[in-house]
């Protein structure tokens, strides 16, 4: 992943390069990468772990998190079902409270669209048969102002990490 796809606050995958220990991680920071000369030699995603300041040069140690239904199950949304339509099937996985309703689609388990409708503001992807990713999702939910649940959202049941 390179900086300019993430913002501070949202989820990836970083693999330590001296262990090869894969974790989650929230990004902290977009900051400068000094070369051995003190010249700034790319940019590197910061974030924490144990307390510790982490920087990642790019694009070679994060990864996107693909949405999974464990995510979704995570973060309270509730899926209405699977339903048989042109020789596959569809699901949708719902949140809706009193002030939004959003909506992930997904076609033969793959990604179709998403919809996040709130009192303000409607947004829309469509990326037929591709992956939707947390850092992606995190990002429309800040969009439509959703701010809190962008900034709350869990990975992994019981804990935000």
């Amino acid at each position: 992943m390179r900086p300019n796809e993430v913002t501070i606050g949202d989820w990836v995958k970083h693999t330590n390069a001296k262990t090869n220990e894969c974790y989650y991680a929230k990004v902290s920071g977009i900051c400068p990468f000094i070369g051995a000369n003190h010249n700034v030699i790319g940019w590197a995603i910061r974030f924490h772990k144990d307390g510790e300041s982490l920087d990642s040069p790019c694009p070679t140690t994060c990864d996107p998190i693909p949405v999974t239904q464990k995510i979704l199950e995570a973060n309270g949304f509730n899926t209405d079902g699977k339903f048989e339509i042109c020789g596959g099937y569809t699901e949708a996985w719902i949140l809706k409270d009193e002030e939004k309703v959003i909506k992930i689609h997904f076609f033969n388990g793959s990604f179709e669209e998403l919809e996040i409708d709130t009192d303000k503001r409607y947004f829309s992807k469509f990326d037929n048969f591709d992956n939707l990713y947390v850092h992606e999702l995190q990002h429309a939910f800040r969009l439509c102002g959703l701010v809190d649940l962008a900034d709350n959202f869990v990975i992994e049941k019981g804990g935000r990490q």
